[in-house]
């Protein structure tokens, strides 16, 4: 009896390392995939609606209009930095307080906050920088924005987004 509930217990423990393996690929897949969008939208300035769109998310009560302006000041941010951004890794957020976004107290409807580790790239440095990654049900965002007691907010909150 014990010998089949220790049996068990390995199993389910392997199980859940192998589903968290599964998670951390496809994350940083989903990083990849936005970082190669970002760069899609640098290099085509057209494209910066579509990749606002894509990669902020909106709730409680916020709009398309909030989620432009904020989605914009993070893109003004990223092309005053680099022209182009390579894709490094992924990481829990080990770094919470990174100079530029201050990840604490995510909203509950961040399923988990990730350190997208990036590198900003002009011609004539490189810059290692990170990116905020949130994972909501099964897509990675950049931002999330929402309205809370009539106010309009954003998360990660940054100085980025106090800018005139």
């Amino acid at each position: 009896m014990k010998i089949g509930a220790l049996v068990l217990t390995c199993f389910v423990i392997l199980s859940l390392c192998g589903c968290l393996a599964i998670q951390d690929k496809t994350v940083n897949l989903l990083a990849d995939k936005m970082i190669k969008d970002l760069n899609s939208a640098l290099s085509d300035q057209t494209q910066e609606g579509v990749f606002i769109d894509t990669y902020i998310y909106i709730t409680q009560g916020a709009t398309v209009t909030d989620a432009d302006h904020y989605g914009t000041k993070l893109f003004d941010y990223i092309t005053s930095t680099a022209s182009s951004v390579e894709f490094v890794s992924v990481t829990g957020t080990a770094l919470k307080n990174v100079p530029i976004f201050d990840f604490a107290n995510p909203p509950s409807w961040i399923g988990k906050v990730y350190d997208i580790l990036v590198h900003y790239k002009t011609a004539v440095e490189v810059k290692p920088g990170v990116l905020p990654g949130l994972l909501i049900g099964n897509r990675l965002y950049l931002l999330t924005v929402y309205v809370q007691e009539d106010k309009t907010l954003v998360y990660p909150r940054s100085a980025v987004f106090d800018a005139n």
